[in-house]
């Protein structure tokens, strides 16, 4: 395989009902597509053909700060909208994404179907949080992995151990501890929770989970 697949998310604090909410209807834009599910405005963009990045906001409450992380800029990528029952599809010539705008499950595949990520259904969970007077939240947000996928990254952790799943990290630069919420996972695509934050990472034999505490934004690729 002569690429890497990548795809970029962007989270940012809201609260998650915890019934169906009935999306909006969606949007289509240049090269993505908006959508209200959950009490959330999501926006799915892709910026190449092989990296798609996702925006999740409070409903009505649109985050202006622009990332450290994410420098790029979108590139001028051919997109192909679909339906796929009730979902929504989009697709480049590398990635296919498949989104249910009444869950916010979103699934990424190559181009020939083979599904590289899950974002769980109703995976996304904000609680607000004061942080010394400055609203703030706590944020869990789910994937679902492949039983026997292997996972490399998160920077350098002291635990002796290549393939990270099946463990619990506390992600925070130390002495002897460099932490990096970087993902390269066996099924070769990439993952990165840009998030400047400290935050617990849970890797079991089921997803992949990310928590953080007083969040100010989140991203991530895969």
């Amino acid at each position: 395989m002569n690429f890497i697949k990548k795809m970029t998310l962007t989270l940012i604090g809201t609260t998650i009902i915890a019934t169906n909410g009935i999306a909006q209807s969606v949007q289509h834009t240049t090269q993505g597509i908006t959508y209200t599910t959950q009490e959330i405005d999501v926006k799915v963009e892709f910026y190449s053909p092989t990296i798609v990045r996702i925006y999740k906001t409070p409903i009505k409450k649109p985050y202006k700060k622009e990332s450290l992380v994410i420098i790029k800029t979108p590139e001028t990528t051919s997109v192909t909208f679909g339906k796929k029952g009730k979902n929504v599809t989009l697709s480049s010539n590398v990635i296919q994404v498949e989104v249910n705008p009444e869950t916010g499950g979103i699934r990424f595949s190559d181009k020939e179907g083979k599904l590289l990520l899950t974002d769980k259904d109703y995976g996304t969970q904000f609680t607000p949080f004061d942080d010394a007077g400055v609203p703030s939240y706590n944020v869990r947000q789910a994937f679902l992995l492949d039983k026997d996928e292997v996972i490399y990254g998160l920077g350098q952790q002291q635990t002796g151990k290549v393939n990270q799943r099946n463990q619990k990290l506390f992600l925070r630069n130390q002495n002897m501890s460099i932490c990096i919420p970087f993902i390269h996972s066996g099924k070769f695509y990439q993952f990165n929770l840009s998030s400047c934050i400290r935050q617990q990472n849970s890797l079991t034999a089921q997803f992949v989970s990310f928590s953080l505490s007083n969040l100010a934004n989140i991203f991530y690729p895969p």
